[in-house]
C-alpha cells in the first residue's frame, strides 16, 4: 500500500468554515465536502510551503496567519488504489484576500458552512472525527 503525506487546512472565519467539494468520481472522498488541502512534494517544499500552495490552488486564498494543530490518518481509495493518507492539520486564521475565495484545482465548488451545518452535509468520516475533536459537532 502506498502512503501519502497531506496538509489539510481548517479555514475558519466569523464562526464558519470553508470547505471544498470534489466532483463525483474524483478520489479520495468523491462528492464530499472536504477541508482544503493536498499532497506535500517532499523533494521540493516544506510542509508549511505545501500548506500555502494547496490553500492557494484550491481556494485562491493567500495565507498570512496559521497555526499547526495535529495529525491524523486514514485509508482511502486514491487513483484506484488503496492508500494510507497521513494528514497534517493547520488552522488558517489570516488571509490577505478573504473576499477572493474561489474553487480551483480538483475542487468543484467551495462554500462557507456554519458549524451546525457540518452534521448535515456529506463529509468523510475522518472529517467528522476532526469536527468532533474541535468541538464543531457532537
Amino acid at each position: 500500500m502506498k502512503s501519502r503525506l497531506n496538509v489539510v487546512c481548517i479555514i475558519e472565519r466569523s464562526g464558519k468554515i470553508l470547505l471544498g467539494r470534489k466532483a463525483p468520481g474524483v478520489e479520495p472522498y468523491p462528492g464530499c465536502w472536504l477541508i482544503p488541502g493536498g499532497g506535500v512534494n517532499m523533494d521540493s517544499e516544506s510542509v508549511d510551503e505545501a500548506m500555502k500552495r494547496e490553500v492557494k490552488e484550491e481556494t485562491g486564498l493567500i495565507v498570512t496567519k496559521y497555526d499547526r494543530m495535529f495529525f491524523d490518518e486514514d485509508i482511502a481509495m486514491r487513483k484506484g488504489e488503496l492508500t494510507h493518507l497521513i494528514f497534517l492539520y493547520y488552522k488558517i486564521t489570516g488571509a490577505s484576500n478573504w473576499e477572493s475565495a474561489k474553487p480551483g484545482d480538483d475542487i468543484k465548488e467551495i462554500q462557507w458552512f456554519s458549524f451546525k451545518e457540518l452534521s448535515s452535509i456529506p463529509v468523510p468520516d475522518i472529517s467528522k472525527t476532526t469536527y468532533r475533536k474541535l468541538g464543531y459537532i457532537k
